[in-house]
């Protein structure tokens, strides 16, 4: 049975999966917390050892920008770091974000140039840059926008679900900034499939539908039967993370098509 160290498995991918796979694997999913955090070496490697086969590191949405750099910098470089000196060749499953991208009216694929606008998005490539240049056998998923409880989660499908069912006026910056979003059964379909079959390439975009917020607030109406009323700062979208993007590759490798759709889970969420 594979062993699998799961890190930032408090979140909502980390929760969803590991109630998906820990029949199937055997799992290490500690906590962050003053005795676990992956910016203190020391405690990193009491997991990282030669009985763990993969890596599966789901962390780096921390608000301040302290802890960001020390969760996703730091954290990256310790996982590197004792992942070089352990005797077996693990896998290092590295969740990034497609908001790399930065701004394009083009569809994005794996090849595209990046511009990270935000300390998040550039945090995120500069931890790409290391694993890139570690000799590791690691994969990296840059993930579009995961959506899966609306009143749990804090992206802007549940702020527009707040704003339509409390009847209050909702600031976007720009109704036309373009998101890759996907569901999060597909995500944690994808990450089951990739624990069991070898990629090609180490490097994917994952994701499903390109939507801005336009099309999403057009669904909200027409399922609520009731208008968003919303403030558009229309900022300039070239100055924002806008962009689509083509997650054809890892589906092709994977054999995989994605079925679930925004509308159909926004439909689905409101019949609750």
């Amino acid at each position: 049975m594979k062993k699998i160290l799961i890190i930032g498995g408090n979140g909502l991918i980390g929760k969803k999966l590991i109630s998906n796979i820990k029949k199937k694997y055997k799992l290490i999913t500690p906590k962050r917390s003053k005795k676990f955090n992956i910016a203190k070496y020391h405690t990193l490697n009491k997991y990282i050892n030669n009985k763990i086969d993969v890596i599966i590191n789901l962390s780096g949405q921390v608000d301040n920008k302290k802890k960001m750099h020390e969760t996703i910098i730091t954290g990256n470089k310790n996982i590197i770091k004792l992942s070089k000196k352990i005797n077996k060749k693990i896998l290092i499953i590295y969740l990034s974000t497609n908001l790399i991208y930065g701004y394009s009216n083009k569809i994005l694929n794996e090849r595209s140039k990046t511009f990270p606008k935000g300390l998040y998005a550039k945090y995120k490539l500069r931890a790409e840059k290391y694993y890139e240049n570690s000799n590791l056998n690691y994969l990296i998923l840059r993930i579009g926008n995961v959506y899966g409880d609306i009143k749990n989660e804090k992206n802007i499908i549940s702020k527009i679900y707040n704003s339509i069912t409390r009847e209050k006026k909702l600031l976007i910056t720009n109704s036309y900034v373009s998101r890759n979003f996907i569901s999060l059964e597909d995500t944690i379909k994808i990450i089951k499939k990739i624990l069991i079959k070898k990629l090609k390439n180490n490097k994917y975009n994952v994701g499903n539908e390109n939507l801005n917020l336009k099309n999403i607030i057009k669904y909200f109406e027409k399922i609520y039967k009731k208008k968003v009323k919303f403030i558009d700062q229309s900022i300039k979208l070239d100055t924002l993370s806008s962009q689509k993007v083509n997650s054809s590759k890892i589906l092709f490798e994977l054999n995989l098509t994605l079925k679930n759709n925004m509308y159909k889970y926004l439909k689905k969420y409101k019949k609750k």
